[in-house]
């Protein structure tokens, strides 16, 4: 579906890593009990701007969205965007592009539904100051759910975290998923050059090109899909037919990245990965923006299975433990594209500890598809 797949150079890497410590990964999360909620405190929130030597980030308080300044070159990422056409979208779907947090919730009747943060119908955002940023806690009416996120700027970007503890129930309904900052990079059709870079098998690219008739969105759960979870009941035993199925590419790797122009950012799930797909939209589909976001995973719908092939939908009894944390890594220039992205990510495994330092000897594979 997607034109120009390509290896991407951390992948080299970095795949060989991931697949062998997942499990590893896992057992970090084995009975452990979950925080219980705690309410926002700290002190009031008195400034909308920080500053570093190389960005600057501005908060507007009324709606929580977010636009990063590259000081470098005056270049603007933004949470929500910044076209008149952002006006022309419904009423719900100008809610999700300001979000810094969207989330979807399952009712006690057992169906999911999705909610934005809408300042007309929430309570008042509760803005508290923490270093180098500020925390915030959401009101969601219809979930009846509180959610808090921080967000701090960093010497490469800004780090989104949000707490489990911060998950706050007022009501009978549980927390499904939440996307984060589901419009920054967001684009308009093809009215700027660039792409969405998703960790899809050896890599794959998503161009920014015009609108066309798109189904569904591209999403991809890091590291596999979670084999004790069945979301339906299997085809066979639903129409009594054998269906041959096409394998989707694996996801190896916690890492998004989107391009526009000269600039770009790289995207690292660096914790709650193990928890979290990724989704990204093409133009069509819904609505005629390019958009990607990490969703990370708290309770699922599952096919409970009760014999003679009959059985329900249910969420699973115990909520992940998550702690979900975004860094964005900001390009520019000669390093604003997938290679780039790559290069922040063989850093991090590097600082990390988790390869060694060069020389290596590195074939970089390209192919295109075309549809």
């Amino acid at each position: 579906m997607y034109k120009g797949l390509i290896l991407i150079l951390g992948a080299v890497l970095a795949v060989f890593l991931f697949t062998a410590c997942a499990a590893e990964i896992s057992e970090r999360f084995v009975g452990r009990e979950l925080p219980p909620s705690q309410p926002l405190s700290g002190a009031p929130l008195t400034i909308d701007r920080w500053e570093n030597d190389r960005f600057i980030l501005e908060l507007e308080k009324d709606i929580t969205a977010i636009q990063i300044t590259d000081k470098s070159n005056g270049f603007v990422w933004s949470s929500r965007p910044l076209t008149p056409r952002y006006e022309a979208m419904s009423r719900d779907w100008q809610l999700f592009a300001e979000s810094l947090v969207v989330i979807d919730f399952i009712t006690p009747a057992g169906t999911q539904t999705r909610e934005m943060y809408d300042p007309e119908r929430a309570d008042s955002p509760i803005y508290v100051a923490i270093e180098n940023g500020f925390a915030v806690s959401l009101h969601f009416p219809r979930a009846e759910i509180r959610v808090r996120a921080e967000v701090t700027l960093t010497e490469t970007g800004i780090s989104v975290t949000i707490p489990d503890e911060g998950i706050e129930y007022f009501g009978n309904n549980i927390i499904s998923r939440i996307l984060v900052l589901p419009f920054l990079g967001a684009a308009y059709q093809d009215e700027v050059p660039g792409y969405i870079f998703l960790p899809d098998g050896s890599g794959a690219l998503m161009r920014f090109a015009p609108a066309r008739p798109f189904s569904n969105s591209w999403t991809g759960r890091i590291y596999g899909a979670d084999r004790g979870v069945v979301h339906s009941p299997p085809f066979a035993l639903r129409t009594g037919l054998q269906m041959a199925s096409v394998p989707m590419p694996q996801v190896y790797l916690p890492v998004f990245g989107v391009v526009h122009g000269e600039n770009a950012f790289a995207a690292i799930i660096e914790t709650g990965d193990i928890f979290c797909d990724i989704e990204a939209s093409p133009a069509g589909d819904r609505i005629n923006y390019f958009w990607v976001a990490p969703r990370f995973i708290y309770h699922e719908l599952y096919w409970q299975p009760t014999g003679g092939g009959r059985g329900f939908v249910t969420p699973t009894p115990t909520r992940n433990i998550v702690n979900a944390r975004v860094d964005y890594h900001f390009l520019s220039d000669e390093d604003a594209s997938y290679s780039g992205m790559a290069n922040v990510y063989r850093q991090r495994l590097i600082d990390k500890g988790w390869i060694n330092t060069p020389p290596y000897h590195l074939m970089v594979i390209f192919q295109s598809s075309w549809m």
